[in-house]
This record gives C-alpha cells, structure tokens and sequence, in this order.
C-alpha cells in the first residue's frame, strides 16, 4: 500500500518524540512558574527558566545538560514547597510537572546520545 513503511527493521527513534515532550513540559513549567509568581522575585525565577528554551526546541544536548541541573533545583523547591503544610493543590501541579520536565529532558539526553552512537553502541 502506498504510504506504507516497507522497513520493517528500521529502527524506531524516540529522540524526536521525547525533544516534543521536554518542549510541552517545559513550557507548562514556565507557564504555571509565571501564573503562581507574585512577587517579583518570583517572576524572575520563572522568567530564568526561559534561558533554555531555544537550546531545548534546537535539541542542543549541551543545553539539555545544563538545563536538567536547572530544572532540578526548580523541582527540589517544589517537591519541597509541596510537603508544607495547608499548601493550595496547584503546588502539586506544578511540582509533578517539574520533576516530569526533569525526567524528560534527563531521559532526552541519554536517548539521543545512545542513538547519535548507532546501533550495538553506547548501550552500556
């Protein structure tokens, strides 16, 4: 049939897939970052984590590499902000999707370098 893939051995890339996640989830994560910010303190921690988003939607893996440092603090402090007590349920919100921003751009790194090596390469 036309259209059809006639590889059926090729190998499935997940790099692109996983990049679309990390851009979505990144951008829900500033989004959310910039609606709960009061203070101007605030939106300028949510307006830092604009820095790599062009790096993130290029699929620079040095920007996945720093960025993922950069999310981790983010995710820490919401994870943690979570625990307090008497905290409103959009702090949940936001923290599940920092710590999935985290995972995503974690596992985005380690996929597209495990595939840039080819197949039987870089799979330790």
């Amino acid at each position: 049939a036309a259209g059809m893939n006639t590889n059926m051995n090729a190998p499935r890339r997940w790099a692109p897939r996983i990049r679309l996640a990390v851009i979505a989830l990144h951008a829900s994560f500033v989004v959310l970052s910039l609606y709960w910010a009061t203070t101007v303190t605030g939106m300028v921690m949510a307006l830092l984590l604009l820095l790599p988003l062009p790096g993130l939607v290029a699929g620079r893996l040095r920007t996945y590499g720093w960025a993922a440092m950069l999310v981790a603090i983010y995710a820490a402090f919401w994870a943690a902000e979570w625990w307090m007590p008497g905290v409103p349920p959009m702090v949940l919100i936001i923290a599940t999707v920092a710590v999935l921003d985290f995972c995503a751009i974690a596992l985005f790194g380690r996929i597209a370098r495990r595939e840039a090596a080819g197949p039987g390469l870089g799979s330790g």
